[in-house]
């Protein structure tokens, strides 16, 4: 239903063929993909930079303790 209704809203405008349409959906959907994969992909980058930043935080802490005592 949600669908019927956003596909009516995008396409009714456009008044293409039901051919047109579908393709027009299809790329719509094609670059929605590529752009949440990239998102993904960032994210993902992120979490690692930070974990990264957090063992070297603990590794720091751990060599100054070590010098103090």
């Amino acid at each position: 239903m949600i669908w019927n209704i956003r596909n009516k809203r995008i396409f009714d405008d456009i008044k293409l063929t039901k051919k047109e349409a579908t393709k027009k959906w299809k790329e719509t959907m094609n670059k929605k993909l590529k752009t949440e994969k990239t998102i993904i992909k960032i994210e993902d980058k992120i979490k690692k930079k930070i974990e990264i930043q957090k063992n070297f935080d603990k590794n720091g802490k751990r060599q100054k303790e070590q010098t103090k005592k």
